[in-house]
């Protein structure tokens, strides 16, 4: 139920871009992929990251001030996740 739900929304998700940006986002997550977040994005940053994890790529999950104190492969991707763009971290 929850895959079939995750299906749909990908589908809403990806009818809502257009072409060339849906496949530059393809190319440059097609990597390890860090996801940042903090509070309520915080579950979304998780997912994301066991879902790439899925796709066959490494993937991390991490918050805001966990960050910056390890080490970041340097062919990864760093996604930032954020519900307003206004938090101070």
């Amino acid at each position: 139920m929850l895959r079939e739900a995750l299906s749909r929304s990908a589908a809403a998700t990806e009818t809502t871009l257009a072409g060339w940006r849906l496949d530059r986002l393809r190319a440059a997550l097609d990597r390890p992929v860090v996801t940042v977040a903090a509070g309520a994005t915080r579950p979304t940053a998780l997912l994301w990251a066991r879902l790439h994890e899925r796709g066959g790529h490494p993937a991390w999950a991490m918050g805001t001030q966990e960050v910056r104190h390890r080490p970041i492969r340097r062919e990864a991707a760093v996604v930032l996740l954020s519900g307003s763009g206004r938090h101070h971290d």
